[in-house]
């Protein structure tokens, strides 16, 4: 099951960029996408977590192996969304009347550019578990939501400026037991925060 054709394989070739952070990408692939808010973290923060970026890059040079990108994901991605969720910032998304911009953002390309597994909106970041339709980036896709939702919920509240953290995380699911890992993640995340969570489509592996 777990070389099933939807999660990641090292025999395909993998498109591998660098913005602020290290993204693979696999066409058609699941990818677990993380976007948050821009103040979600406090500058100190940010900075502490950059220092651990720079350091793991510089001490592991291109390009990298699977098992480096699963042990980046460790060190700098986990823990940043172990923080993130402790809710810091001004976390608007607790509202209905903005979730819903973000709702319709997310959903607008659901079956037709991408599929979404699952996704839950916390009360300052989002996780959404999806894969993208071949002649599709998932780069473009991400920032596509992130822009239209920024512009509804910017007009909403009456606010201006940049909404999102510029720069997405995104970790490729890698066997059946990482799936269902992240599914429970999405599952278990808003009970703490009592937010909505929304769970859409489903996969059945045979």
């Amino acid at each position: 099951m777990n070389n099933h054709p939807l999660f990641f394989d090292p025999k395909q070739p993998v498109g591998f960029w660098f913005g602020n952070l290290p993204h693979w990408e696999q066409t058609g692939k699941i990818t677990f996408v993380t976007f948050r808010l821009k103040d979600s973290m406090p500058q100190e923060e940010i900075n502490t977590y950059k220092e651990i970026k720079n350091e793991f890059i510089r001490t592991h040079p291109q390009p990298w192996t699977p098992e480096t990108y699963t042990e980046y994901n460790k060190v700098y991605t986990a823990s940043m969304e172990r923080y993130v969720d402790s809710g810091y910032g001004s976390c608007i998304l607790k509202y209905p009347s903005i979730r819903k911009h973000l709702i319709e953002a997310i959903e607008y390309y659901d079956n037709n550019r991408y599929l979404i597994y699952a996704y839950v909106i916390m009360p300052n970041h989002v996780h959404i578990l999806l894969s993208v339709f071949p002649g599709y980036e998932l780069n473009e896709l991400i920032s596509s939501v992130m822009r239209f939702s920024a512009t509804r919920i910017n007009r909403h509240t009456g606010r201006s400026g940049v909404l999102w953290q510029e720069e997405p995380f995104d970790t490729l699911v890698r066997s059946y037991n990482h799936y269902l890992h992240l599914v429970n993640y999405i599952r278990e995340n808003p009970q703490a925060l009592q937010t909505d969570m929304y769970q859409l489509g489903g996969l059945e592996f045979k």
